[in-house]
C-alpha cells in the first residue's frame, strides 16, 4: 500500500513540475492540486490537503499566485513516502 501512494505520489509531482514549468492554464493547475488533495485525503493528510484544496481553488479561480511553495512543502512532507518505493 506504501508502495502504492508513493508511486502515485511521485506521478504527481511529476505533473506538478511540468505545469509549474510550463506557465500551463489555472484549469490544468487545478486539476493536479484537485488529484493531490485527493491523494492525501486517501492518506489521512488533511491538514496537508487543506493547503492542496486552497491551491485548486485559487488556480481554478485564476488566481495570479505562485503555487510552487506550498506544493514544494507538500512535497517535501511526503518525501519519505516517495522515498519508501525504492527501498
Amino acid at each position: 500500500m506504501v508502495r502504492s501512494a508513493a508511486r502515485s505520489l511521485q506521478t504527481t509531482f511529476d505533473s506538478v513540475d511540468q505545469i509549474l514549468a510550463g506557465g500551463d492554464s489555472g484549469a490544468a493547475q487545478a486539476r493536479v492540486a484537485h488529484n493531490l488533495k485527493g491523494q492525501l485525503l486517501n492518506m489521512g493528510e488533511t491538514g496537508w490537503a487543506d493547503i492542496a484544496r486552497m491551491v485548486e481553488f485559487a488556480a481554478k479561480a485564476e488566481e495570479d499566485h505562485d503555487y510552487a511553495p506550498p506544493l514544494q512543502a507538500i512535497r517535501e512532507a511526503m518525501s519519505a513516502i516517495m522515498e519508501y518505493r525504492s527501498s
